[in-house]
């Protein structure tokens, strides 16, 4: 069982944090586990301390590397060290007692002193520079980011050596995980074949990595080339597929590499009463069915309070002054922010008021399970 700890550096926002983590726990990978790290670093403590003025003279970077140096560069602000950084992991490590066996991978926007996308050391220390993904990409900087902490959590397992004389790290770009991409350019090529070459693969075997969690990696890679080729267009025209519908969990469109739409509970229980009512409902007419659905929300909250489910429920069947418009705006929002305009339109709850508020999309194209 792997365990990897996600932990957010200061200069990296909250929203894209949790972006990040939702995306990689919305995986199915036996044996891998994510957890977003709930302790937060202080901006003003130890290396994420930056002084308003820094002159070059002042910046050090005692970390022995084979790969040349960038100097300090105004634009860039001040950049860390790689010491500096698996120093951040280690502090974490102590100040929460990480057992040694779990991974720690910090984000963060700062710059480090080499200019690369990431790094690892011996002790399980990662980290993940989530800045300037856009410049390669056309898909959100989730996806990039998510394939680089499961490929480092690899490396890591392989004992990837950055001397520029393992077998394993390919300095000409052929398709796989270890790909150097000294040319960042090429970065997408590698994460679009989702794939690990021979090598690496007999590899992994050597280092004896268990074959479940490679597979399980591989099929993370999978997703991720899924979700990123549907976010720039290239599987837009078959739509995006079955829609699969789990009372207890987010929705998923397993076509698209298990894309999901997460809702809110009480939101997730309005769109499931409306999936199962192809005909729609009126508005006026929803306090009519309270009781379905405030069956269906005590299955989905996990509010122990009775009386609490009683009000929320309550709140969204009254007509006048209900909560059903902010559920509904929620729930459009998730799937237009999935799907796009076009393609999410008939999943919405669409309608005008005073008629009847429907889901279009035909029944057959959703499962439930």
């Amino acid at each position: 069982m792997l365990t990897v700890r996600l932990l957010r550096a200061p200069d990296y926002a909250p929203d894209d944090y949790f972006t990040v983590c939702e995306l990689l726990q919305s995986f199915t990978m036996p044996g891998w586990t994510f957890i977003p790290i709930e302790t937060e670093i202080d901006p003003e403590d130890g290396p994420y301390r930056q002084p308003e003025r820094q002159r070059p003279e002042d910046v050090h970077f005692d970390y022995d590397s084979p790969v040349a140096k960038k100097m300090y560069d105004d634009g860039r602000g001040a950049p860390l060290s790689w010491e500096e950084l698996f120093g951040v992991c280690d502090y974490y490590r102590k100040k929460d007692g990480v057992p040694a066996t779990d991974f720690v991978i910090l984000l963060t926007k700062r710059p480090n002193a080499l200019n690369w996308f990431s790094s690892f050391d011996e002790n399980k220390n990662i980290f993940i520079h989530t800045g300037g993904w856009d410049l390669f990409t056309q898909s959100p900087p989730k996806y990039p980011i998510a394939y680089t902490v499961i490929a480092n959590v690899l490396r890591t397992h392989m004992r990837l050596k950055f001397d520029g004389v393992d077998e394993c790290l390919h300095t000409k770009t052929k398709g796989c995980m270890n790909d150097f991409c000294g040319d960042k350019s090429e970065v997408m090529f590698k994460m679009r074949t989702a794939d690990i070459c021979r090598d690496c693969a007999e590899r992994l075997h050597t280092c004896e990595v268990p074959d479940y969690l490679v597979d399980a990696a591989l099929d993370g890679f999978e997703s991720l080339r899924k979700q990123m080729l549907f976010t720039q267009g290239f599987k837009r025209r078959s739509g995006p597929g079955q829609l699969v519908v789990k009372e207890h969990y987010p929705m998923t469109f397993p076509s698209i590499g298990n894309l999901t739409v997460k809702l809110p509970s009480l939101a997730q229980t309005l769109y499931l009463f409306f999936l199962r009512h192809p005909d729609g409902v009126r508005r006026v007419d929803l306090s009519d069915h309270k009781e379905k659905l405030l069956e269906l929300y005590s299955q989905i909250s996990g509010l122990n309070s009775r009386d609490k489910q009683i009000q929320r429920i309550e709140r969204l069947t009254n007509a006048i002054e209900g909560s059903f418009d902010e559920n509904r705006s929620r729930i459009n929002s998730a799937f237009t922010k999935a799907l796009g305009d076009s393609l999410a339109k008939p999943y919405l709850i669409s309608g005008k008021a005073g008629g009847v508020y429907k889901i279009e999309v035909p029944r057959e194209r959703v499962e439930f399970i």
